[in-house]
């Protein structure tokens, strides 16, 4: 199976990204999990908005409290699907503001990674 890391890895690769690849993943799929929570959170009713923020902000330095607060307000089909959401957002956003900076080569290289994991992104 193919992991967002795997295939954000083959993006900077097919462009040629030159800085600590893994670094920019790390990071990518940090504003990712960071985005899931932030419409996650923005889904519910306003008064349970409040209440949620508040203990995600007294634990934000504990993964496990942050991942048990979402199972506690959300199913798994709800949190797989908001986080398949954000991930194709983010990679699109990103692939979108990358490419008029990219050469013909690495659009073609780009072009065969996104259609090899099924997402050939919109033209902009």
């Amino acid at each position: 199976m193919t992991t967002a890391r795997d295939i954000l890895l083959k993006i900077l690769e097919a462009i040629d990204y030159q800085d600590n690849r893994e670094a920019f993943v790390d990071e990518f799929l940090r504003n990712i999990r960071l985005q899931t929570l932030v419409n996650l959170v923005q889904s519910l009713p306003s008064e349970k908005q409040i209440a949620v923020k508040q203990q995600v902000s007294h634990n934000q330095n504990d993964p496990e409290k942050i991942a048990s607060l979402l199972k506690d307000n959300f199913s798994q089909q709800e949190l797989d699907q908001a986080l398949e959401t954000a991930a194709k957002e983010a990679v699109t956003e990103y692939i979108q503001t990358i490419t008029p900076t990219l050469s013909l080569s690495q659009k073609e290289k780009l072009l065969r990674v996104m259609e090899e994991v099924g997402q050939v992104p919109q033209a902009a």
